[in-house]
């Protein structure tokens, strides 16, 4: 798990710096750099609670979903968030991180929104400028709605594997409902 983690926070440095991120490299980064780390804990706990192995795996393949759209939300938030839960908006666009988000509105940009794009790259003045004109992009590029529906389908995707065990224990159905109202947070 350590190694996954390293792995992962690894890549997501060498994508600041990369010119082309794939959404697979991606969403291989943030299960390595979050998820892991979630299903470990869900995987060993299950063992250390006596669960039988076939448990223990579907418990860390639905860890692996509900931390890849949990940070996909997170990357969400960042961009189209409340500051108000005290995190500064716009963070992942000034620091010119690779999210869901800008691979994917790169992905379906026109050659006027990519030199857009670029052009922002590595910027540090007019903060909120760049901020505004990047988000704009993704707006208009509907990729907003698609990350909603990207995470939307992590979730569901979860929700399959623990409805394997949730009928048979009410800590599994707890467990649902604690991640089904992460999944809808807004902050």
């Amino acid at each position: 798990m350590a190694t996954e983690v390293c792995k992962g926070q690894q890549a997501d440095m060498d994508f600041e710096q990369a010119k082309d991120v794939t959404e697979t490299e991606y969403v291989e980064m943030i299960r390595r750099k979050t998820a892991v780390l979630l299903a470990t804990a869900l995987k060993f706990g299950a063992r250390l609670g006596g669960a039988p192995a076939e448990e223990q795996d579907i418990l860390y393949k639905y860890a692996i979903e509900v931390g890849i759209g949990f940070q996909m939300m997170d990357d969400y938030l960042d961009t189209y968030g409340d500051e108000s839960f005290g995190k500064r908006i716009g963070g992942d666009i000034l620091e010119d991180k690779k999210t869901w988000l800008y691979i994917k509105a790169f992905e379906l940009a026109s050659p006027g929104e990519k030199a857009v794009m670029r052009n922002w790259h590595g910027h540090t003045d007019s903060e909120t400028k760049k901020i505004d004109a990047i988000r704009s992009v993704y707006t208009h590029l509907g990729v907003d709605k698609l990350i909603l529906e990207e995470i939307e389908h992590r979730f569901n995707s979860a929700d399959q594997y623990i409805d394997q065990l949730a009928s048979s224990n009410a800590d599994f159905i707890a467990l649902k409902g604690y991640v089904g109202a992460l999944s809808r947070r807004n902050t």
